[in-house]
């Protein structure tokens, strides 16, 4: 099954990132591209196993690993033995590149990821309901920072990850960062030296940043739960400051966002 998005040249001058076509559960036929695509690709192994080629680079890949493959990269893929379904999204724009590069995005990369293809599968979704581009393209962004960023969390120091999957787990609690600190092991000027090192922020912003992107999702994922509801939920106390910060983040308050990008 593919969703294709049509994009016309109004699009195409407008968004930094668009969606082109999405497929989900596609039988696989071999495909290859000696001179590469002309766009850039998520291909996700739905069903079996394939092999993937490009220069002298052969893998196997089994259900589950998304691959990612830069435009103009040769790449060939075909089924290793018996049924090879697959799901894509394929994908260009004007900055596209500039965010790779940012994200320290190689030509070819694998990744196992269920939050991967949980997004994947949602895109093909949303275009099936006719999404409009503006949130496809919004949806394709997301995808990428999500692919990269798990690709890339693995280099990361151990105490690193150790105080994001805590601040994940306990975002909705009154934290502070000498909770975060005492929960890892670790002085706070240490917590705070690797968050400015390796991720270019602050313990408080990067818990803030947890905190609205949990917030977008219970805006469009729960449509009837109230915004101080929301803003609780992902702990905030106030919900004039929660819109506040919400808005300097977004752009937008809490209920323009949630009637913009409803599902």
């Amino acid at each position: 099954m593919n969703a294709v998005s049509p994009v016309d040249e109004r699009i195409r001058a407008m968004l930094p990132v668009y969606l082109l076509n999405v497929g989900a559960d596609h039988k696989q036929e071999p495909r290859n591209r000696p001179n590469g695509a002309g766009f850039y690709q998520f291909l996700y192994v739905a069903r079996g196993e394939g092999v993937v080629e490009s220069g002298t680079l052969s893998l196997t890949v089994k259900e589950g690993t998304t691959v990612f493959s830069t435009k103009d990269v040769p790449i060939a893929y075909r089924a290793k033995a018996g049924e090879f379904r697959t799901g894509w999204v394929a994908f260009d724009g004007a900055r596209v590149r500039e965010i790779l590069d940012y994200l320290g995005a190689e030509d070819i990369a694998f990744l196992h990821s269920d939050a991967v293809r949980a997004q994947m599968l949602e895109i093909y979704k949303r275009t099936a309901r006719n999404a409009s581009a503006e949130t496809l393209s919004c949806n394709v962004y997301e995808l990428i920072v999500t692919f990269f960023g798990e690709l890339n969390e693995g280099k990361k120091p151990p105490h690193l990850l150790r105080a994001k999957a805590y601040m994940e787990a306990h975002y909705a609690r009154d934290l502070s960062v000498s909770d975060v600190a005492e929960a890892v092991g670790i002085s706070e000027s240490f917590l705070y030296r690797i968050f400015r090192t390796e991720e270019r922020t602050t313990p408080v912003d990067y818990l803030r940043t947890v905190r609205i992107r949990r917030a977008k999702e219970a805006l469009i994922g729960e449509p009837q739960m109230r915004i101080s509801d929301v803003a609780g939920a992902v702990g905030f106390s106030d919900v004039a400051y929660f819109c506040k910060i919400f808005k300097s983040e977004t752009g937008m308050t809490p209920r323009t966002y949630r009637t913009r990008y409803a599902l």
